[in-house]
């Protein structure tokens, strides 16, 4: 069984909020694992709320009602809660959708792209093909974001979730993010 979160769900929104908004309330803003909330439901949110501080060229969306599509490469937990978050039914104000994906099928119609493989070297030659898209990958595992992922959530050693961002992968994806956002995040590079 996971351990679940200490924080309450408004709590936990309020922190976030609190330190994206307040670069100096980072360290005051840890979301924990704790008896409420697993690790997993933590990162899940956090996924879900880079959705706002993310901007996606229109062209990726065929009409103004077109589907926001998270897609999932592997299985584990936090697949599981991002199926829990798409059930809720919009992300950015669009009609949410969650796929697995098969990565040599092509990831065009994705818009997040969370990695569940712990191969390096397989993802590593993913995210060399989706280098350059509108795709905000994402994973949590430690040293996938120097990989090329996008943003990889990890446990510092206090047990809270933070991120990395990969800049050099942030700079080539023609998404536009938030500085408010990559300033809380731990910025690294390619390796």
């Amino acid at each position: 069984m996971r351990p679940r979160s200490r924080i309450p769900a408004q709590l936990f929104a309020a922190a976030v909020l609190l330190a994206v908004l307040l670069p100096s309330a980072r360290a005051s803003a840890p979301a924990r694992a704790t008896p409420e909330y697993s690790e997993y439901e933590v990162k899940a949110e956090f996924i879900e709320r880079f959705t706002r501080f993310v901007v996606w060229p229109e062209s990726v969306f065929a009409s103004a009602d077109s589907a926001f599509v998270i897609c999932v490469w592997g299985s584990g937990p936090l697949a599981t809660q991002l199926e829990r978050v798409v059930a809720r039914g919009k992300v950015k104000d669009r009609p949410a959708r969650l796929f697995h994906v098969d990565p040599n099928e092509g990831l065009d119609g994705c818009h997040i792209l969370y990695v569940a493989v712990a191969d390096r070297a397989a993802v590593h030659a993913v995210m060399a093909r989706t280098r350059g898209k509108p795709i905000l990958s994402v994973a949590d595992q430690p040293g996938l974001a120097e990989e090329g992922v996008l943003i990889n959530l990890v446990l510092d050693e206090d047990g809270a979730v933070r991120f990395e961002i990969n800049r050099d992968v942030a700079d080539a994806s023609r998404l536009k993010i938030s500085a408010k956002l990559m300033r809380l995040a731990r910025l690294v590079r390619n390796r």
